[in-house]
């Protein structure tokens, strides 16, 4: 009793050293290069929006040059605001995100660390944070919608 139920794999895989982005099972690189096409969470026409692309092929050809550009770079840093973040975007998404919290509190701040990842850096990222329990009934919320 008390205890949360994980996705299947996540256990398994805290303990292994992953050395490319397609080997982590619960991660978005198979959605975000094309390789899932059943049970999609992405928004691929927002997505393409917030990046100033047209296609998706532009953008997967963006996305998997990038990662692999990072990974022969050298060993990754982790950047502790993106894994602490209940959610990172443009800063009128993340106000948005943060408005349907209902109870908790929440906090919306702007990450100074640009990242190749950064497509638009002028626009900047901002990260939402929230106590756990917001968090999770946040994403909850977002993944029963629509």
């Amino acid at each position: 009793m008390g205890r949360r139920a994980r996705p299947h794999g996540v256990a398994e895989q805290a303990c292994v050293h992953v050395t490319h982005p397609a080997q982590w099972v619960c991660g978005g690189f198979h959605e975000l290069a094309g390789r899932r096409q059943r049970y999609r969470i992405l928004d691929v026409p927002c997505l393409l929006d917030c990046l100033d692309m047209t296609t998706e092929a532009e953008f997967r050809d963006w996305y998997l040059r990038t990662i692999e550009a990072v990974i022969e770079s050298g060993p990754p840093v982790r950047e502790p605001d993106w894994g602490r973040a209940v959610a990172v975007g443009d800063e009128a998404w993340v106000r948005r995100l943060a408005g349907r919290v209902t109870t908790g509190r929440c906090q919306v701040t702007a990450l100074t660390a640009a990242t190749p990842f950064d497509a638009r850096p002028a626009a900047g990222s901002y990260a939402l944070s929230a106590p756990k329990a917001v968090s999770d009934g946040l994403v909850t919320a977002l993944l029963s919608k629509p």
